[in-house]
């Protein structure tokens, strides 16, 4: 059985920096459409 890859940003700071990563996670999911993309924000 193979696993599918993921993808885990992690945002240990300010709402301003997640809004600030959204272009990065729009382009990863362009790049990448069939794989998840979770956030771990503090």
């Amino acid at each position: 059985m193979t696993e599918q890859p993921r993808i885990l940003l992690i945002r240990p700071s300010a709402l301003g920096d997640v809004f600030r990563s959204v272009p990065l996670v729009a382009s990863l999911s362009r790049a990448f459409p069939e794989t998840p993309i979770d956030w771990v924000v503090q």
